[in-house]
């Protein structure tokens, strides 16, 4: 569900635009850590036992 930003609104914010990226992605990666966490050892409890 990607929608395009307009190019008059993207040039002026670019900065906060990708700080706003990158902290989504932080806040998305923190709250997926113990899941990721959980199939990682997960993964290697499955192949080493």
């Amino acid at each position: 569900m990607k929608t395009k930003p307009k190019k008059n609104f993207t040039r002026p914010h670019k900065k906060a635009a990708i700080f706003a990226n990158w902290y989504r992605v932080g806040v998305v990666g923190l709250l997926a850590l113990p899941s990721i966490f959980q199939l990682i050892t997960g993964i290697i409890r499955r192949d080493w036992f």
